[in-house]
């Protein structure tokens, strides 16, 4: 399994992403350990926090789930923003400003706008950002909005021999109203946890439209 992972993270990963230095090589070590490789075979979500440089300091996540479908389904789930609040408890609202598709999904972008609630003491952050989508990768950058850093995204690695894929999902973030980065960072870990397994749940139900071309 440890084998299949590391496989999946670093031979699969496209050379584009590569060549950016793709942050999800800073907490791939935490991502192959034996505990971690129990719960994906398992199909459970895990999770983590890295260090990213930004200035100011920002909350830096991570998380990973093994999701039996094929990428292509993975990723139409994720650009589906009307009904990302389905699966994401904690995002109030998504809308597409703008879209600018290439055609095969390769190089495009979205402006996209979203209203966030991190917790119930925290303001509703309102912001938008720019989407890029690149083979099986997804990278956001922050536009505007109550957010003094947003950047992230999504990686996905196909599994040889078999229709699913494991999901890479990190962000770093930062609000601009003073809300403690702990607090950011404890509260988004939960969160991606049940996003994670709520994804999986939705990718395993026969008749999804998600799983269709449609």
């Amino acid at each position: 399994m440890r084998t299949v992972v590391l496989l999946l993270l670093f031979t699969l990963v496209p050379a584009s992403l590569l060549a950016q230095d793709d942050p999800v090589a800073s907490f791939a070590d935490a991502l192959s350990t034996d505990a971690a490789l129990r719960k994906l075979e398992q199909g459970k979500a895990i999770t983590g926090s890295f260090d990213l440089e930004t200035k100011p300091r920002s909350a830096s996540i991570w998380g990973a789930i093994r999701i039996p479908a094929s990428p292509q389904a993975i990723i139409k789930l994720i650009r589906d923003c009307p009904n990302a609040p389905r699966y994401h408890k904690k995002l109030k609202f998504c809308e597409i400003i703008s879209s600018d598709e290439v055609g095969d999904g390769d190089d495009d972008e979205e402006i996209l706008h979203q209203q966030l609630k991190i917790s119930w003491f925290s303001p509703l952050l309102d912001y938008t950002f720019r989407a890029k989508y690149n083979d099986n990768a997804i990278r956001y950058t922050l536009i505007s909005g109550d957010l003094k850093i947003l950047q992230g995204g999504w990686n996905v690695y196909p599994d040889p021999g078999a229709n699913s894929g494991l999901l890479v999902y990190f962000i770093s973030i930062k609000p601009a109203a003073p809300v403690p980065l702990w607090v950011v960072t404890r509260v988004l870990q939960s969160d991606i946890i049940k996003t994670l397994q709520t994804m999986r749940e939705l990718l395993s139900l026969k008749g999804n439209t998600w799983l269709t071309d449609e």
